[in-house]
């Protein structure tokens, strides 16, 4: 799969530096990925930004079954990073897939890309524009069905022999997993990618419960 739009996202990224040194809050503004809530459909803007530090990156090869028994093959690739700009928070993960269509004997397009597993997670997404394949819509399924981000392509898809833009998910979460990302070009191929994670209650409780003690114990120590 060819590496695309890096300098486009290195543009973005160099954008938002230039903006956070110069107090540039509004220009910043501007750049916000479309909220997308569970049960809701948006149209993207395009004006989708990530960076920071990468925590995993991985390149998954995908196969399915479209109309009348037709393979079509591809390639996803997955970043993952801890963005100091993210909107929801310093820190919090950017979740960057592209994928390409590489092998179709009828031509078929891709028209839908989607990732399970966003429960309990915010959402901000958009993509970064450049010389590929843009999405026309995106949504979020509602709760309850697996919380999935599905970004769609219209009827003309992603045709054989092209890659996607660079799909970004902003998220709240600070933590990732395992999860499944799917391909829908009449038949479905699904694939594991990585995904945001959310604390499990108990551990958030527990969490929760280790800063009260804390406090308390540094109130008490101020007090003597």
């Amino acid at each position: 799969m060819k590496t695309v739009n890096k300098r486009n996202s290195e543009v973005a990224r160099v954008a938002m530096i230039v903006g956070l040194a110069f107090g540039g809050i509004g220009f910043i503004s501007t750049a916000k990925a479309v909220i997308i809530t569970p049960g809701n459909t948006a149209a993207p803007t395009g004006s989708g930004v990530f960076g920071g530090t990468v925590e995993d990156n991985v390149t998954t090869p995908f196969t399915g079954t479209g109309p009348l028994g037709v393979a079509f093959t591809g390639e996803l690739e997955t970043t993952v990073y801890s963005d100091p700009a993210n909107s929801f928070g310093a820190g919090d993960l950017d979740f960057v897939y592209q994928f390409s269509n590489d092998n179709n004997s009828n031509n078929d397009a891709i028209e839908n890309f989607s990732v399970n597993d966003f429960t309990g997670v915010g959402t901000n997404v958009d993509y970064v524009p450049g010389a590929d394949v843009a999405p026309i819509q995106v949504s979020r399924l509602p709760a309850g069905t697996g919380d999935v981000v599905n970004y769609y392509f219209g009827t003309t898809g992603v045709p054989f022999d092209n890659d996607t833009d660079e799909l970004v998910v902003q998220t709240n979460a600070t933590t990732f997993q395992s999860g499944t990302a799917s391909f829908q070009d009449g038949g479905i191929a699904k694939i594991l990618a990585p995904v945001p994670s959310v604390p499990e209650p108990a551990t958030a409780a527990i969490a929760a419960f280790a800063l009260s003690a804390l406090c308390i114990r540094r109130r008490k120590a101020a007090r003597n």
